[in-house]
């Protein structure tokens, strides 16, 4: 048996009386602020023993609080289905940020996704994630068939929620000044609209927190969406291209950044994609024979000052190998000041040639678009179709150079027109790969003329482009933009017997009679 050495002088006197049927100790003599020490000493008697003889029951702790975090519900969720869906959609396109960084994606395909995303989270406002049921997106699919398209930009029905718009839409109680309904969602968008909201759907799914029923059934749901063709994209008209240049933006002039008018007058005599023209650099301009002039579209990697004159690199990117091309100076372009632009504009080093600086997901194009689309062509000129854009001026400029060789060779047989001789310069200057016509149709170069037939002259290239005639439509010359200036825009209020661009003429420096 265990020897006890002897309390100590002073150790508190007590009686316990054990009740082993209820496993209670109960305790006799104790005074008040005795009972931590004889606690203390029947745990070190019975720590003391051979064997327990009683169990010391000690109360367990208080459980915590009870964490913010709802619980999993009963469909097998995890606490994140309790979301909103605003909450989940940002998480989703943070993951697509980092796959982005990863290049595992365009950087164009995150916002592409977050914009499409938008609705849909603004439709269902205040929802969590976990609630969405399949009938919830095909009545989402359905309804957003209704949607005015560039809503945001023109100002549709301001302070509306989507689910108003939508039922006014539905209503035909959405209409312009001039009584016709405003243009909504194509079928080609819708679909994808509902590819975006699949992919996150799926995002939502690993995380478990949508239901099982709605995952499964979100392919099915999508398939089921109509299948229309894109908008196509379509060439400015010539009445288009007087609004354009004869707006009084470019005559007084009003802007403020030398991309605001270049970029559209570059597009025009080049028809280069936005994104080649806005990250050319003065390097990019060459004098190739006295009094002619070059512009390279490519995505050397070589670097450029910044501002503050430090070296960068240039982040250039290309759509594909083909768009590596040379192209000469159109001189019509030259006339319009391009030339002088960039002499000075040289002087500043190998700089980018507008000064614009590369977005952070959109690279070079996304400012000097965002202010082409929004302001100048939908505010200011009043073009809302969303089949002009500025990619329109790329095929301008194909589909006149694609009529001018037709013309010239006397013919209006059109079916074999990228096998005629300019046909071919044609593809190589706009940055196409050359096809023939039996490859083409299998969407494969032709290795005979790729490979053995080499880079046209500049000669034949100058021969071609010199059949683009843009004198018709009235483009004001380039004014140097002064630094720091900011001029604010007032269009000329609109008559009410204007109805279009009619006579004009110079009258103190701004067109008169313009819309």
């Amino acid at each position: 048996m265990a020897q006890f050495k002897a309390p100590p002088p002073g150790t508190p006197k007590f009686g316990v009386e054990y009740d082993f049927a209820n496993g209670k100790v109960k305790f006799d003599d104790v005074k008040p602020g005795e009972e931590a020490t004889v606690m203390s000493m029947l745990e070190d008697m019975q720590n003391r023993l051979p064997t327990p003889v009683v169990q010391i029951a000690v109360a367990p702790p208080p459980p915590p609080a009870a964490a913010s975090i709802a619980p999993a519900g009963t469909d097998g969720l995890s606490a994140d289905a309790r979301l909103p869906i605003a909450t989940m959609v940002e998480e989703y396109l943070e993951s697509q940020e980092g796959r982005a960084a990863k290049k595992q994606i365009g950087p164009k395909n995150v916002d592409q996704r977050a914009t499409r995303l938008r609705l849909f989270t603004s439709y269902f406002d205040g929802k969590a994630i976990g609630d969405i049921t399949p009938n919830d997106i095909k009545t989402y699919m359905d309804d957003i068939a209704y949607y005015p398209t560039s809503r945001d930009v023109i100002g549709i029905a301001p302070g509306r929620s989507v689910r108003d718009v939508i039922k006014l839409s539905k209503a035909n109680k959405l209409r312009r000044d001039n009584g016709k309904p405003y243009d909504t969602l194509s079928e080609a968008t819708v679909k994808g609209y509902m590819l975006a909201l699949a992919n996150f759907i799926g995002f939502c799914d690993l995380k478990l927190a949508v239901l099982d029923r709605t995952a499964s059934r979100m392919k099915s749901i999508v398939d089921s969406a109509p299948k229309g063709e894109p908008n196509p994209k379509e060439p400015f008209t010539d009445g288009e291209l007087t609004s354009i240049f004869s707006c009084r933006y470019f005559w007084q002039p009003a802007y403020n950044l030398p991309h605001q008018y270049w970029t559209p007058v570059i597009g025009l005599f080049t028809g280069a994609r936005l994104s080649e023209i806005c990250q050319l650099t003065t390097g990019d301009i060459k004098e190739y024979a006295p009094g002619a002039w070059q512009i390279s579209f490519n995505d050397d990697e070589d670097s450029e000052d910044d501002e503050e004159g430090s070296r960068r690199k240039s982040n250039k990117r290309l759509k594909n190998k083909s768009s590596r091309r040379v192209m000469p100076v159109h001189p019509q372009l030259i006339e319009l000041g391009f030339i002088d632009y960039w002499k000075k504009r040289k002087k500043e080093g190998n700089v980018n040639l507008m000064g614009v600086v590369a977005a952070q997901k959109d690279g070079y194009g996304k400012v000097p678009g965002d202010f082409f689309r929004n302001k100048l062509l939908r505010e200011y000129v009043g073009i809302n179709s969303d089949t002009k854009v500025f990619h329109s001026f790329r095929y301008t400029f194909i589909t006149r150079l694609r009529q001018a060789i037709i013309d010239n060779a006397g013919t209006r047989v059109e079916e074999n027109i990228e096998n005629y001789p300019e046909g071919l310069v044609l593809r190589q200057m706009v940055g196409h790969s050359i096809a023939s016509g039996f490859t083409r149709s299998t969407g494969k170069s032709d290795v005979h003329i790729n490979t053995y037939m080499g880079e046209v002259s500049m000669e034949a290239r100058v021969r071609l482009l010199n059949r683009l005639d843009m004198t018709r439509f009235p483009i004001a010359k380039y004014k140097d933009v002064k630094p720091g200036q900011r001029i604010r825009y007032k269009p000329e209020p609109k008559s009410a017997s204007q109805s279009g661009v009619g006579d004009f003429g110079i009258d103190g420096g701004v067109l008169s009679g313009l819309v």
